[in-house]
């Protein structure tokens, strides 16, 4: 029960983290990037240090910096000139430091690109009522999905990287995705709700594969979670894992389709 209760509070903790990040976006979502991101680099840096892979905390903390900037500054030239720099700096990890060991050069590449090109992306929702949809995604998914696989769940889906996880869970949670996304469609009154539906039962796949990743990933380096900071819940990662990869999906999922 006190473990619960804890889970429960840390939970209302992040979500109120979450909202004055949006609600009051102007004074709050930059600076809560950069720290949320920031700690996501330094508990994935200490996950591969877990497996004896080194990378260079200082270089990822800078170039999370630029990307952040970037971002803000909507400024899409410069977003690929760091991407290609980001590549640039995992080959010189790799001719120069790594001592023949690639595995150092392409984590330090993977953790840039994986934390601060897709968290970075949250920039992009700043004063936008479409902001929300991404936890409706990330966490209606994962909610869905767990409590659908716990009454209903026989067969695993992938049990070499996540046991607990079932087909029937999977499913409960693309189902759960679209019934919240049509809630947040009448909520605010969209004029794109077909398209809104379509883009959240893919959105909540790719938060699966968001959440898949980091399990997979825990396991490959041998530790059941990324952090403590969140008491209940583990690090910053093993909570927003999914939302990395569905903001920048939405993004671009509505971006093409005109809807912001």
């Amino acid at each position: 029960m006190k473990n619960l209760l804890t889970r429960f509070i840390s939970g209302l903790v992040v979500l109120l983290i979450i909202f004055l990040m949006h609600f009051y976006s102007e004074y709050f979502l930059l600076p809560g990037v950069i720290i949320l991101s920031t700690f996501m680099l330094v508990e994935l840096k200490n996950a591969f240090k877990n497996k004896g892979i080194s990378t260079r905390i200082w270089i990822a903390i800078c170039l999370n910096l630029l990307y952040i900037a970037a971002f803000y500054a909507n400024s899409l030239p410069i977003i690929i000139f760091l991407i290609l720099f980001t590549v640039i700096c995992g080959f010189f990890q790799i001719i120069f430091l790594d001592s023949g060991k690639i595995s150092i050069g392409s984590s330090q590449l993977f953790i840039n690109i994986y934390i601060s090109l897709f968290m970075s992306h949250l920039l992009f929702f700043k004063g936008s009522v479409y902001a929300w949809l991404i936890y409706i995604i990330a966490f209606g998914t994962d909610t869905f999905s767990y409590l659908l696989g716990s009454l209903f769940g026989k067969h695993k889906l992938i049990p070499k990287v996540s046991p607990q996880k079932t087909i029937e869970g999977a499913i409960g949670g693309i189902i759960g995705s679209i019934l919240l996304a049509m809630v947040f469609s009448m909520l605010t009154n969209q004029t794109h709700i077909r398209e809104i539906l379509l883009i959240s039962a893919f959105g909540a796949i790719v938060s699966q594969i968001g959440d898949l990743t980091a399990s997979q990933i825990k396991r490959m380096v041998g530790i059941k979670d990324y952090g403590k900071i969140i008491p209940g819940h583990g690090g910053i990662l093993d909570r927003f894992d999914s939302v990395l990869i569905v903001a920048p999906f939405l993004y671009w999922m509505l971006y093409f389709n005109q809807i912001i």
